[in-house]
C-alpha cells in the first residue's frame, strides 16, 4: 500500500531552482533530525558545510558522514553533476573536513524528485505480516565499495535481540541520554516541532510520552539506570521490531569514503522502497554502540556488551569479515501512515555572503 504526502508536483512548479536545492537540503534526513548544516549563497554557487549545534556530533562523526552522504545525495538527484564534494580527512580541527559545493544554482533541477523528498518519513510503528522477502525488495546501485546484505528470516529473532541489547545500553549511557532528551520534543500539534525527535513520531503506548517526560526530569533515568529500567524499556520498545520486518544491512569498508557512500545508498534504498509502497526505518543504535566501544568511548562491562552485540548482528547477517555494518534498516509494509519529522525554517541556516569575498 502507497501512502502519499500532501505535497503536490504542481505546488513545487513554482519553485526556482535555489528554493528547491534548499528544500531539498531541509528534508533530508539525520541523526536526531538534527539537520545540522549550514548554507551560505555566494553569487550563483551554493556552499554547504556541517553547523556546530549542542549535543550533535561532529562533522568526523560517523553517524554525521552518513547523513552528509544522503544529502549529497539529494542533492545529486537534482542537479547532477553540479554538486561536487572537498574532503580532507586528515583536516586538523577546527577546519572542516568535508563541504559541498552546488554550482550554477539558478540552472533547472529534477524537480519530481523534490516530491519524493518530501514524502521521505522513518516509519517506527509496526509493520503488516508477512515481510517482504528479499526478491519483493527493489534492486538499488549501491555506491562505491558499499554492498546490500539481507538476513535470512530465521536471522531475525537475533537481530532484534542485539538491537534491543544496543538501545538498553544506549538508553544507560549519560552521554547519549542526555542527547537523547536534547532532542525529543514535547509539543503536540497539527504543527511538527522544527527540528529533533516529535512524539508523534515514535510508537508509544498510552503513557509513554508523560513517561519519557518524566524520566528527562532530574537525571530520573540515570539514577534508575542500575535498577534495570533500561532494559525494560529497551524489550518494550522493541515489539514493533518483532513482527512483518526485513532487515537491510549496508556494508563496507571501515572508512570515512565508506561512510558517505553508505549515506548514498541508504537515500537510494529509501526512494525506491518509497515507490513501492514500503516503509523503512534506520536502525543506528546497532552500529552506533559498538562504534562507541571500539573508539574507547564506551568502557567497562558496558563496552563488552556492545562488542558482543555487535558481533551477534554481524553474525546474523551473515556479514563478510572485512565488512563493516554501516547501518541497518527495518523494511516492511506499513500499517499507518508515519508522522512528517518537522524541518528548519530556512534562514536558520542559509546565510548569503558577498560574491566577491573568498569562498568560505
Amino acid at each position: 500500500m502507497a501512502f502519499s504526502l500532501p505535497a503536490a508536483l504542481d505546488s513545487l512548479a513554482a519553485l526556482n531552482p535555489l528554493d528547491a536545492l534548499v528544500e531539498a537540503v531541509r528534508c533530508s534526513p539525520s541523526a536526531e533530525n538534527a539537520q545540522p548544516w549550514r548554507l551560505t549563497l555566494q553569487g550563483g554557487t551554493l556552499h554547504l558545510k556541517h553547523a556546530a549545534l549542542p549535543e550533535v556530533a561532529g562533522p568526523w562523526a560517523h553517524e554525521t558522514l552518513l547523513a552528509a552522504g544522503t544529502l549529497h545525495e539529494s542533492l545529486h538527484l537534482l542537479a547532477g553533476a553540479r554538486v561536487t564534494r572537498q574532503a580532507d580527512w586528515h583536516a586538523p580541527e577546527p577546519r572542516a573536513p568535508w563541504q559541498l559545493t552546488v554550482h550554477d544554482v539558478h540552472a533547472p533541477v529534477a524537480l519530481p524528485v523534490l516530491h519524493e523528498l518530501r514524502q521521505r518519513q522513518t516509519n517506527r510503528h509496526p509493520f503488516a505480516q508477512p515481510a517482504p522477502s528479499a526478491p519483493d525488495l527493489p534492486p538499488v546501485l549501491p555506491q562505491g565499495p558499499i554492498s546490500l546484505q539481507v538476513a535470512a528470516p530465521a536471522a531475525a529473532p537475533a537481530v532484534v535481540r542485539a538491537l534491543t541489547t544496543c538501545e538498553a545500553l544506549r538508553l544507560a549511557e549519560p552521554e547519549l541520554q542526555r542527547r537523547l532528551f536534547t532532542h525529543l520534543r514535547w509539543t503536540r500539534g497539527p504543527v511538527p516541532p522544527p527540528d529533533g525527535i516529535g512524539l508523534d513520531t515514535l510508537h508509544l503506548p498510552p503513557g509513554g510520552g508523560a513517561l519519557l517526560r518524566w524520566l528527562g526530569r532530574g537525571c530520573r533515568l540515570r539514577r534508575l539506570a542500575p535498577l534495570g529500567l533500561c532494559r525494560l524499556l529497551a524489550l518494550g520498545g522493541s515489539w514493533p521490531l518483532r513482527r512483518g520486518a526485513t532487515w537491510v544491512a549496508l556494508c563496507g569498508p571501515q572508512a570515512e569514503d565508506a561512510a558517505w557512500d553508505a549515506g548514498r545508498t541508504l537515500l537510494r534504498l529509501w526512494l525506491a522502497c518509497q515507490r513501492l509502497g514500503l516503509a523503512v526505518q534506520p536502525c543506528y543504535a546497532g552500529v552506533d554502540l559498538p562504534l562507541r566501544a571500539q573508539q574507547g568511548l564506551t568502557v567497562g562491562p558496558a563496552a563488552h556488551r556492545a562488542l558482543r552485540a555487535g558481533q551477534a548482528l554481524a553474525q546474523a547477517m551473515g556479514l563478510p569479515a572485512d565488512r563493516m555494518l554501516h547501518l541497518l534498516l527495518r523494511v516492511g509494509h506499513p500499517t499507518r501512515i508515519a508522522a512528517r519529522s518537522g524541518r528548519r525554517p530556512t534562514p536558520s541556516f542559509l546565510e548569503v555572503a558577498d560574491p566577491c569575498s573568498a569562498p568560505p
